[in-house]
């Protein structure tokens, strides 16, 4: 104890520290997802005899539903990285080259956005080290390179695969019989390589992919026969915690001395402040949860397109807590609905430009659109306004783009040459 501080200064300077502690926890708890948090509780039962943990009603240990929750496949950056290091022959630098070029790599595998110096002769070196990787495709910088890699790995070196592949814009407009004519080659041979192109794949990244695990929903939506919506949270997935009646009686049998009587009250107090801190995570999860259901009513009824624009802010402005409040409440905890489990953060959503509409419910509705091409009709950004605005959401073009680009979808030309490329001919 410094020498500066009295005994009494230095127990309140304790406490001061300990109540931080537990403000800290009591903000981190409701951020985490009923796995963490409910390993968490788990971890503080460890150390305190009189914490008894009663979520776990199935008897599932914590650990297996972590583990359940983690993708089992290996990720595309990592698969790529530890065959880049088998390769002893690759110089260092050529090496670190081709590992930047992984880390420059989109979710479908192609390099998309390449650094300046992939033009120079090391770049270049890089670059094949990158393509000479599996799977073949990995590093392509458009559909054509793709698919000629491939093409490549495969055997296939004919020249007139890189002839066919260079007028896509025939294959676009279906126009075979004229595609055939400038290859030179009839149309059962031209029917057969069309064959061989559909079998490729477009998106070899996408096989390592982790997608995001079904969350078992925290809370349920109920309705009534008056069509009214109530928000409950599911039994199984709420944090109980009890106080051990017999592990208290048991060392209140040695508390004649004084520093186990001290210890004892000190465990319990602990014990009663962890329910405590359970209890306040499910009464604010149920109360941004029946904020949010009770104001994208029709959202919960017909679907996430149906969103209204909701920010964290405003619900916090509404429920009286901090905006952080509310972000930790919605992270990580999915709601039953009656259209489905939908993440509880998919009820909030930004706005658009002029306010009109939020945008999840603009971005569902692009994708409704999209959902309906075919070969023959791709729809540009701006068939996409008109079809919008006929709806009566009004957007420029120049807003689609935004939006379709956040979504990952690529312009018009590139999806309907990938559509005729998978046509039949």
């Amino acid at each position: 104890m410094p020498a500066s501080f009295s005994s009494g200064q230095y127990q309140a300077l304790e406490q001061r520290q300990r109540l931080g502690q537990r403000g800290q926890a009591a903000v981190r708890i409701l951020g985490l997802s009923f796995e963490e948090a409910e390993a968490m509780i788990e971890a503080e039962a460890l150390s305190n005899p009189v914490l008894r943990p009663m979520t776990r009603a199935l008897g599932s240990p914590v650990s297996d539903v972590l583990e359940n929750t983690v993708a089992s496949e290996i990720g595309l950056i990592d698969h790529l990285t530890s065959q880049l290091a088998q390769n002893a022959a690759l110089e260092p630098d050529i090496g670190a080259k081709a590992q930047y070029l992984i880390g420059c790599l989109d979710e479908p595998g192609y390099l998309r956005e390449a650094p300046d110096w992939i033009e120079t002769e090391d770049g270049q070196l890089a670059l094949q080290a990158l393509q000479g990787l599996e799977p073949a495709g990995i590093g392509a910088r458009d559909l054509c390179e793709c698919f000629a890699l491939q093409l490549e790995r495969s055997g296939e070196r004919s020249p007139i695969w890189a002839d066919l592949l260079s007028r896509s814009d025939l294959i676009e407009k279906q126009a075979f019989d004229e595609l055939a004519r400038q290859l030179a080659i009839s149309m059962s041979e031209l029917r057969e390589r069309l064959v061989m192109l559909r079998s490729l794949d477009p998106a070899p990244g996408h096989a390592f992919h982790r997608p995001a695990p079904v969350m078992p929903p925290d809370l349920v939506v109920r309705t009534s026969d008056t069509g009214e919506l109530s928000v409950d949270l599911t039994r199984d997935r709420q944090i109980r915690v009890g106080v051990d009646r017999d592990a208290i009686a048991a060392l209140r049998k040695i508390e004649h001395d004084p520093q186990h009587a001290a210890y004892v009250k000190d465990q319990l107090s602990h014990a009663r402040w962890v329910r405590h801190i359970c209890r306040q995570r499910s009464d604010t999860l149920l109360r941004v949860a029946r904020y949010a259901v009770a104001f994208q009513h029709e959202a919960v009824m017909r679907g996430l397109g149906h969103v209204r624009p909701l920010t964290l802010r405003a619900a916090a402005d509404f429920l009286d807590v901090h905006e952080s409040t509310v972000s930790r409440a919605v992270a990580h905890k999915a709601i039953e609905t009656p259209v489905g489990v939908i993440a509880l953060r998919a009820l909030f959503s930004g706005v658009t430009a002029d306010g009109a509409a939020s945008v999840t419910s603009v971005r569902q509705r692009i994708q409704s659109i999209l959902d309906t091409e075919a070969p023959g009709e791709v729809f540009a950004d701006e068939a996409i306004a008109a079809q919008l605005s006929a709806q009566g959401l009004r957007l420029s073009r120049r807003c689609i783009a935004k939006h379709r680009k956040a979504m990952g979808v690529a312009g018009a030309r590139v999806r309907r040459r990938r559509l005729a490329l998978f046509a039949g001919a």
